[in-house]
């Protein structure tokens, strides 16, 4: 291998390993494979439990992204990457038994490159390249080379994910002590719930929170919205959502958390979600939320969070953050005079 070649990984190698963030990691390894393959585009997919691509980053479009449509999928050629994880170069993408072709506003590419990216053994995801600049087909040398980047981005990859890991505990634990010193001060149980939906809402990088629980004057039938943070949290507070047809009342009887994030369970969400009471807050709207809600002590209430927009992780609710709000739930609803006496820690 060339010294040229040699030096230029190198410093490939060290511009995707001095990320700590996710997200600049992923875009370090599209544009470092993009210039060591010398490709016009070069792309990342994350694989999500679905088996469907939930994260595509990208380099080289310079056009409107958003007039393509939505990011790609997981079908065609990128699915067989996703069924065999194994390296695959085609010649000429339009001839391939697989393509189903590009969409509406979406640049033209002929040749492609694939090597799937592993984490300790996993396959993470897949890093594509099209378009080797000057015409040529890419070379059994390029594949070898995608494989390098491919797992010197596994390694990076996976240390993004623990740093990521580390800062969400300590976030949680930062949460959680504001938390209780709000409980043990006295705080009255509506600014703690609210407190809670902040908090929550912070950690998921949800665009709404919600805690729901039972009217009493309805023996359950009906939840109200006792804390909101995030989209609309002001209108939210107070209002109504039907607890047979809704996310939150699903929780709450099971005590079960559910996710109904991505894929065929997004329209069953939004119906869920947005359970209908007579003037309820939900009534007659439509959403695209990816809701993921958590029951809090034994069912007695329910905490959701939700986003309008696909979300790179799925927004699970960190569980210090669950077990600091099942007891002030309960409190809430309290006299005053018994807030401080139940137990809490």
């Amino acid at each position: 291998m060339e010294d040229s070649v040699i030096s230029r990984i190198s410093e490939a190698a060290v511009t995707v390993a001095s990320g700590l963030e996710l997200a600049d990691v992923l875009q370090h390894v599209v544009e470092a494979a993009a210039m060591l393959l010398d490709a016009r585009y070069a792309a990342l997919g994350v694989i999500g439990d679905d088996r469907e691509l939930e994260t595509f980053v990208h380099t080289g479009f310079d056009g409107d992204i958003d007039a393509i449509g939505h990011p790609p999928e997981g079908r065609g050629i990128l699915g067989l990457l996703i069924r065999d994880a194994q390296p695959l170069r085609v010649d000429d993408l339009s001839s391939h038994p697989a393509s189903v072709g590009f969409p509406e506003g979406h640049p033209p590419m002929r040749t492609f490159l694939g090597a799937p990216i592993r984490v300790r053994e996993r396959v993470y995801g897949n890093l594509y390249v099209t378009d080797k600049r000057g015409g040529g087909p890419f070379t059994e040398a390029d594949e070898q080379l995608a494989l390098l980047v491919a797992a010197a981005a596994g390694a990076a990859i996976d240390n993004a994910i623990m740093y990521g890991a580390t800062r969400q505990r300590e976030r949680s634990l930062d949460a959680l002590r504001e938390i209780s010193g709000e409980i043990l001060g006295g705080s009255e149980g509506p600014r703690v719930l609210n407190l809670i939906a902040e908090r929550a809402l912070d950690l998921t990088g949800a665009d709404q929170a919600v805690i729901c629980m039972p009217r009493p004057s309805t023996a359950g039938a009906v939840l109200e919205v006792r804390a909101a943070a995030g989209r609309s949290a002001s209108t939210l507070r107070g209002e109504l959502v039907t607890a047979d047809t809704s996310l939150s009342g699903t929780v709450m009887r099971s005590g079960v958390a559910v996710d109904a994030g991505t894929g065929a369970h997004r329209s069953a969400a939004d119906a869920l979600v947005h359970g209908r009471a007579a003037g309820g807050p939900f009534a007659g709207r439509s959403s695209s939320a990816t809701p993921a809600s958590a029951s809090m002590n034994g069912g007695s209430s329910a905490f959701s969070v939700a986003n309008s927009a696909r979300m790179t992780s799925r927004p699970v609710m960190p569980s210090m953050i669950i077990a600091a709000a099942a007891p002030v739930a309960q409190l809430a609803a309290r006299p005053k005079k018994s807030w401080m006496s139940c137990p809490y820690m």
